[in-house]
């Protein structure tokens, strides 16, 4: 069963499954992976806007892929492939800190931060049917 759940969990950073939700809004969705890539996933109005891996923000894909680049280097995420040596320089930093960063470009789009405290009430959560 963890296998599945774990799938699932997943799926919800996908581009596909978001597009629909987003269809008249926008939604953010910020995946931490335990064994495989994290994620951030930006779609607006039924279309993936931006998407990439937080540790490599300067490699993104979708309809709109530059569309947050000042809000990503407001949080220390560079909208830009860095070159070898810049990528070395701050290959420590980008990794440590790239789910902390993605969350805030997730607070600094939706207005909504995650805090410790959100946890501490109810969280509404359902399935996404195609």
């Amino acid at each position: 069963m963890e296998c599945g759940r774990r799938t699932a969990e997943f799926q919800a950073t996908l581009a596909e499954p978001l597009t629909g939700p987003s269809q008249g809004r926008e939604v953010v969705a910020v995946g931490p992976h335990d064994y495989a890539e994290d994620s951030f996933v930006y779609a607006v109005d039924g279309a993936l806007a931006t998407s990439f891996t937080p540790h490599l923000p300067g490699t993104r894909w979708g309809s709109d892929a530059d569309r947050i680049n000042e809000l990503m280097r407001e949080t220390g995420l560079p909208s830009e492939k860095l070159d070898e040596e810049a990528w070395e320089a701050t290959w420590d930093d980008m990794y440590s800190n790239r789910i902390a960063r993605a969350f805030l470009l997730a607070a600094k789009i939706t207005g909504v931060v995650f805090t410790p405290s959100i946890l501490d009430g109810l969280l509404l959560v359902g399935a996404i049917r195609k």
